[in-house]
């Protein structure tokens, strides 16, 4: 598997904005859980043996192999795509009736925070176990989100995808030119599923395109998730034209043919990223056609659900290099790999959850105080 594409991330939002009708999307943020999970569980247990050269394998390829649980683990890195049809409803959600400078406060409230708490907490890690010489310009790279590698922590190249897309819904609001959200949506949405046809053809030209970073941040690769993620909100919050529907029928399958062409890289299978990654968009459309029901299902626990999916932005930040760092010594110390797995699996959400509920409200109240921008 390639080192920087299939790496889980961005996971920027839980989702706690308002669904049309009113109320938390609960099952969304459960759904984002899920993601994380596969996400530091393929980073852990798979990486971190099958690709020496990643964060966790730098830590751990000479510590642990975790072989034996590779069908479990391999697919983990289809929890990115999932998130990115996530961001794209959210996104288009929460961009709905705000004014440009409302949008930049909102994305810069998410984001920011969290990676200044959480890139110390990596930047901690990497100095107990043994830094890279350059670790300080990579730790300033990365707490003001330079969208050009390298970083602290690998997993951050799905921020700089992430906020590619911010952009761009961001231009359409600045020049009050929201209502063609659909046609921003449908030219990233065909453009990507014709460049995920075009590499799955085999042209050699073009498939190494797929693997330069600025390919990402123009959303070649990637368009086709948010895209889907944007018109399921259209469609379900507004109405469901024909040619919306035809297009993020579309978008579903330029995003399937993408799972299935990068899962070509596995010798694990094929076929269970993509239906993992199909599951979950159904599951994240129903999660919106029946969030009342869902909401009154989780009626005594709706908060803690909603702690859940504000955590995960925190579990993709930490897990990699904080988790590889934990499982390490836990090792050193004589215990066996697969309970100091477990364990460190356990620490980093219980981290996650604290620095969710905790630390980074505190930072971004005072951050909030500094951004030039109203609330209003």
């Amino acid at each position: 598997m390639n080192t920087s594409h299939p790496d889980p991330p961005q996971i920027n939002d839980a989702v706690t904005t308002r669904s049309p009708p009113g109320g938390s999307i609960i099952g969304l943020d459960l759904i984002r859980f899920a993601a994380a999970s596969f996400v530091m569980l393929f980073h852990l247990s798979y990486y971190s043996w099958a690709e020496p050269q990643s964060p966790s394998g730098k830590l751990l390829s000479h510590v642990v192999d975790y072989r034996y649980m590779a069908a479990l683990s391999s697919w983990g890195w289809v929890g990115v795509h999932i998130f990115f049809v996530i961001s794209g409803y959210v996104i288009a959600l929460s961009a709905h009736g705000k004014s440009a400078g409302q949008f930049f406060r909102g994305r810069f409230l998410r984001l920011y925070p969290a990676v200044w708490i959480c890139s110390l907490l990596t930047l901690v890690a990497l100095l107990a176990i043994g830094p890279p010489s350059n670790i300080i310009p990579l730790y300033l790279k990365s707490i003001i989100l330079f969208p050009i590698q390298p970083w602290v922590d690998a997993v951050y190249w799905t921020l700089g995808v992430e906020m590619s897309f911010y952009f761009m819904v961001f231009v359409l609001i600045w020049f009050n030119r929201f209502n063609s959200l659909s046609v921003l949506l449908s030219v990233i949405g065909i453009v990507s599923t014709m460049m995920w046809i075009v590499w799955l053809s085999g042209l050699s030209e073009l498939g190494m395109l797929r693997h330069t970073r600025w390919a990402e941040l123009l959303l070649f690769p990637y368009g086709c998730y948010f895209a889907l993620g944007g018109l399921i909100w259209l469609i379900l919050s507004d109405r469901p034209t024909v040619a919306r529907t035809i297009i993020a029928a579309a978008c579903f399958l330029g995003g399937a043919i993408g799972v299935y062409s990068l899962s070509q890289k596995s010798l694990y299978g094929s076929y269970v990223p993509v239906i993992i990654w199909a599951i979950a968009v159904l599951a994240i459309m129903l999660s919106v056609v029946f969030n009342g029901a869902i909401t009154a299902l989780f009626k005594n626990s709706g908060r803690w659900v909603r702690l859940i999916g504000l955590a995960t932005y925190p579990i993709y930040l930490v897990h990699d290099v904080v988790g590889a760092a934990i499982i390490y010594w836990f090792c050193y110390m004589g215990m066996h790999p697969l309970p100091a797995l477990l364990l460190s699996i356990f620490i980093v959400i219980c981290l996650a959850l604290f620095i969710a509920s905790v630390i980074e409200p505190m930072v971004r109240r005072g951050t909030s105080r500094l951004l030039p921008f109203s609330r209003a």
